[in-house]
């Protein structure tokens, strides 16, 4: 049960029993477009990792599909924040990598208001995700600095 979930012992039967005739459905499903050859190929792919590969590779599977999970939370979460905040950003830039979001923003110059902003939506993001494993790290310049956008930056336009 999920912390904080009071349920009685047959909602919690209930739910589990549900739970799992959902989650043997949709293997068995699975299976039928597997063997008609009418899966998507991802899901055909994940299948074979699990029969027949290493468990490294299934490890490794796992590991990949949790930091896409986990970065585009944060990437959406962040922006979003940026964009609700109303933080006046002139650019905007991030760098992923497996666990980890470096984001770079100018802002105009004694703009303590915006930096200060942007900091609290760093935080909010990291409060999401944090515990996990992921976080998002924002390095904050002022247009004076006249610092380019780092090549292995990718921008990110908020204006459209």
């Amino acid at each position: 049960m999920h912390q904080g979930t009071i349920l009685s012992p047959q909602t919690g039967i209930d739910k589990m029993s549900k739970w799992f005739d959902e989650f043997i459905a949709s293997i068995i499903t699975d299976q039928m477009m597997i063997e008609t050859q009418s899966a998507p190929q991802i899901k055909s792919k994940m299948y074979d990792t699990l029969v027949n590969g290493s468990e490294a590779e299934i490890h490794h599977m796992g590991r990949v599909s949790t930091s896409l999970y986990f970065i585009k939370m944060i990437v959406t979460s962040y922006i979003n924040e940026i964009i609700s905040s109303k933080v006046k950003v002139k650019k905007l830039a991030l760098n992923v990598s497996d666990s980890k979001i470096l984001s770079w923003a100018e802002v105009d110059d004694d703009d303590d208001v915006s930096v200060n902003k942007l900091m609290l939506c760093e935080a909010k993001t990291n409060a999401l995700c944090f515990k996990y494993g992921f976080h998002i790290t924002t390095t904050v310049v002022e247009e004076c600095d006249g610092m380019l956008v780092p090549k292995h930056y990718n921008t990110v336009d908020l204006h459209s």
